[in-house]
């Protein structure tokens, strides 16, 4: 049986501790800072990018795509100990990371070694086809079934996210003055989805002085597809927040006495790359569907 590394991009935000039981080799995206760069998860972490975001006449970090060259390392690293390896990454239409890892695979011309899956998706997202690669890794899948099975769960794969503030998507440039205006006048906190090719769209404006109203929305999303029995519960659904605890407390307790005992409930906190555009007070449900993302 072929020995296969499991790789992911730190956007990939996995519960605490399952990246080390599945020996995930993590290759980190670049935040910048006053011209600075950092890898997160290494060298910043979330709770730095809200208190350097909180810093008022400071700009707004920047964040950038893993390049070609750093993953050479890890990708000949990986087939240094194994016959081949598996790489999850954020969605193509998001980030230039998917781009440059077929760019290297094919530099290092390990085509029939490497395979590298577009999850289509964002952090628990990208987690959830993660966790799947470890099961398929575990049972000994061949590398190119492996790809098609993870091919076939991305597009199954959904997740949805409230928005506390519209401060650091209008800081960066990902939303118009006059949606910052109403936004902040009216209370809106637009809970964002995906579509099938990883796109971020607007898929509901809700309003309060707080998200409750986007994560209770956001649930019932779920609960309509677990009503519908459109869930797979082979996979976990995951809960995942940017420091929005209470939320995460919350939602979990209603999502748990939902599923009961029918499929694995996690937790995880978002990455720096979230942690930037979307800012604190940033709350999100991933699940997979039975049937492919409409």
């Amino acid at each position: 049986m072929a020995k296969v590394k499991l790789i992911i991009d730190s956007d990939c935000n996995l519960e605490k501790g399952l990246a080390e039981q599945y020996g995930a080799i993590v290759v980190p995206s670049t935040i910048i800072v006053d011209g600075q760069e950092y890898k997160d998860g290494f060298t910043i972490t979330p709770r730095d990018i809200y208190r350097l975001s909180s810093v008022k006449g400071k700009p707004l970090p920047k964040t950038s795509a893993i390049n070609e060259a750093d993953f050479y390392e890890p990708f000949r690293k990986a087939l240094a100990e194994y016959d081949g390896a598996v790489f999850i990454t954020i969605s193509a239409a998001l980030s230039a990371s998917y781009r440059n890892a077929m760019m290297a695979i094919q530099a290092l011309n390990v085509q029939d070694r490497i395979v590298a899956i577009d999850t289509k998706s964002l952090s628990c997202g990208i987690a959830i086809v993660a966790e799947r690669a470890a099961a398929d890794i575990a049972k000994g899948f061949p590398l190119m079934a492996m790809k098609k099975d993870l091919d076939d769960v991305a597009a199954r794969t959904t997740v949805e996210f409230v928005i506390d503030t519209l401060d650091n998507l209008y800081k960066g440039g990902r939303c118009s003055g006059l949606s910052y205006i109403f936004g902040k006048a009216l209370h809106i906190h637009p809970v964002i989805g995906m579509d099938p090719v990883g796109h971020l769209f607007p898929l509901h404006k809700v309003r309060g002085k707080d998200i409750g109203n986007g994560v209770e929305q956001i649930f019932q999303d779920f609960k309509k597809d677990w009503d519908e029995d459109n869930v797979d519960k082979t996979l976990p659904v995951y809960c995942t927040h940017a420091a929005a605890d209470p939320w995460e407390r919350l939602a979990t307790a209603k999502v748990k006495a939902l599923v009961g005992n029918q499929m694995v409930v996690r937790n995880s906190e978002a990455s720096s790359v979230i942690a930037v555009h979307c800012g604190p007070g940033t709350f999100g449900i991933g699940w997979t569907r039975k049937k492919p993302n409409a």
